[in-house]
């Protein structure tokens, strides 16, 4: 029982009753979360002038180094609008046909758009990364960063400034990771101030995605030569020939669907080490990048998945900041979502869209994402991974989101919180160890007279300090009483 003689501070886990939202896919032939990701091929450019007509621009990001520029590509309105930079997915780079579809839509509806390479690639990582060695998330979003203030000052150097009203950052699947984490520095450093930032199918957990890909990839290996060799020409012909929207069926089955994904994301990572290896020897290959014997080289890069590149090249990398105590499971946390979990709970700029069956996902995954973005989360129904980019449905809501509309009302929820002292602890002390990660405190009054908590409007999912204020006629009282507080969320 909390006594009422004096003012007591004790702190409440505010359990966030606000949830996404989950959208139907009109019109979409759903097979599964596997085939339907493939369908993120079918995203097409309407017009090739468009594509034709974007502006090349290249800035000197990296000093000292060999005048190896960054390019990016521009379309600009006739006349001041706002900007949307693209990044895309692991391996995306600026010349993408989907990343281009999605300027061509947000252009078409007035806005200017702009994209730029992931920066796990080899066009960014040879001309922008300051370790060249992408795959840790708080660097590659400071060396995103950096690049993007420098192209926007490049920009409006030939332009004017007052060509972008709004800047508005837009990122999918690894581009929408690094897209969350450059909301964090945004917010801390204001160098750019963006005017919104949406993400597009982050990971959550970015250690989880990957080995979802090298899980993928080795499927192969129960499989006979001939099996291995059809479901690599299908994957071939999937993607050189792209059904023209979600409507059509895809003659592949969920298994190979797996594999033809895992294929695509390791001859990325072959492409980004070979592109390493060529600036610099971090020990990890055995064949130098000038051999002779350009076939063993790529034999051996060829042996390496997304896990082996992590304990290598990474480790290499990062032994100043980790040293000996590196671990891919601390590089893991300091890189995914939860590191950032302050700023995705209190950043009214950010909004995530995700589908319900992304294979890059776990429920716990989505139920934290849930509880930490409340109205500013949406779901579809259907997709799989990046699977729903070519739907009419979907596409309205990205465009929802970048205006910043929120995903659904809220209503007001009254809950009981005679809870032990105790168990408010233990669940203080389960939020923090599920999540990794620092959570915020808030302080809340109480209202003597009604028992009624007076929360702020960011009061959720996140710890809440509340200070007990007795008023004086109630000081010979000692407990709460049977029924206990009323405290007044949001759902």
């Amino acid at each position: 029982m909390i006594n009422f003689k004096s003012q007591i501070i004790f702190s409440l886990l505010i359990a966030n009753v606000l949830s996404g939202i989950t959208v139907k896919l009109d019109g979409y032939s759903n097979q599964g979360p596997h085939v339907d990701t493939l369908r993120y091929v079918s995203l097409k450019v309407k017009k090739w002038e468009f594509y034709t007509n974007g502006e090349k621009r290249s800035v000197k990001v990296l000093k000292n180094n060999d005048d190896i520029e960054l390019t990016y590509k521009l379309w600009l309105q006739d006349k001041p609008a706002p900007l949307i930079i693209i990044i895309p997915g692991l391996g995306g780079n600026y010349v993408g046909i989907a990343p281009t579809a999605l300027a061509e839509i947000f252009f078409n509806k007035g806005s200017s758009a702009l994209i730029i390479s992931n920066p796990f690639s080899w066009e960014f990582l040879l001309s922008a990364s300051s370790r060249l060695t992408p795959g840790f998330t708080p660097v590659d979003a400071r060396d995103t960063y950096k690049a993007l203030n420098i192209i926007i000052k490049d920009v409006e150097k030939k332009y004017g400034k007052n060509i972008f009203p709004k800047k508005v950052l837009l990122g999918y699947s690894l581009g929408a990771l690094n897209t969350l984490f450059i909301a964090d520095i945004d917010s801390k450093e204001k160098k750019i101030n963006f005017d919104r930032f949406v993400a597009l199918s982050p990971p959550v957990n970015l250690l989880y995605g990957l080995n979802q890909l090298d899980n993928y990839y080795d499927l192969w290996r129960k499989w006979p030569d001939d099996k291995i060799e059809q479901v690599k020409n299908k994957a071939i012909y999937l993607f050189e020939n792209p059904p023209a929207s979600g409507t059509n069926n895809l003659p592949i089955t969920s298994e190979e669907a797996q594999f033809a994904i895992g294929v695509t994301f390791k001859i990325i990572l072959e492409e980004t080490i070979e592109a390493i290896h060529s600036r610099k020897d971090f020990g990890v290959l055995k064949i130098p990048f000038k051999s002779s014997s350009r076939r063993k080289l790529e034999k051996e890069v060829e042996r390496m998945c997304y896990k082996d590149y992590l304990n290598t090249f990474l480790k290499a990398s990062y032994s100043d900041l980790f040293g000996k105590n590196f671990s891919i499971k601390k590089l893991n946390k300091k890189a995914s979502l939860p590191a950032i979990q302050n700023t995705l709970l209190t950043n009214q700029k950010i909004r995530i869209i995700h589908t319900i069956d992304d294979f890059l996902l776990t429920n716990y995954d989505r139920k934290w994402l849930k509880k930490v973005m409340g109205d500013r989360l949406l779901f579809f129904n259907h997709g799989g991974h990046l699977g729903y980019f070519n739907n009419q449905t979907a596409q309205d809501y990205i465009i929802k989101a970048i205006k910043g509309v929120k995903f659904n009302k809220n209503t007001t929820k009254k809950i009981l919180t005679a809870a032990a002292k105790s168990n408010i602890i233990k669940a203080e002390k389960q939020l923090v160890n599920d999540f990794d990660s620092t959570v915020k405190e808030i302080d809340v009054s109480v209202n003597p007279n009604n028992n009624n908590f007076n929360l702020p409007p960011n009061a959720t999912a996140t710890i809440v300090r509340v200070t007990v204020k007795p008023k004086k006629k109630a000081r010979k009282k000692k407990s709460i009483g049977r029924k206990g507080i009323i405290l007044e969320t949001m759902e």
